[in-house]
């Protein structure tokens, strides 16, 4: 479940890279891999705490062991659902064919 939240969150950012600037769609790839820098080497690099919650890493339920809280998770999901509907309501407006 942790994946999809990850995955669904830089879909989200993908799809609307593409679906509003559509020649920027390594947007998708430097969130992804900005995400992955701030969860594994922020501590490491000691970075404030609010540059390391701009991840979503940092919002998840650390699972199993852990407390599990529902609100990151709806919290993720709606962000996630809304990047996609703006990526895809910018290719609606686009004259692609």
């Amino acid at each position: 479940m942790a994946l999809f939240k990850y995955t669904g969150v830089v879909t989200g950012i993908a799809v609307a890279a593409f679906g509003l600037a559509p020649k920027q769609i390594v947007i998708g790839w430097i969130a992804l891999v900005g995400f992955v820098v701030l969860g594994e080497f922020g501590a490491l690099f000691s970075l404030n705490q609010v540059v390391m919650d701009i991840s979503p890493f940092a919002h998840t339920p650390r699972l199993p062991g852990g407390e599990f809280s529902l609100v990151p998770v709806v919290a993720l999901t709606v962000i996630a659902a809304a990047l996609m509907v703006a990526g895809l309501g910018g290719f609606r407006r686009r004259d692609v064919g």
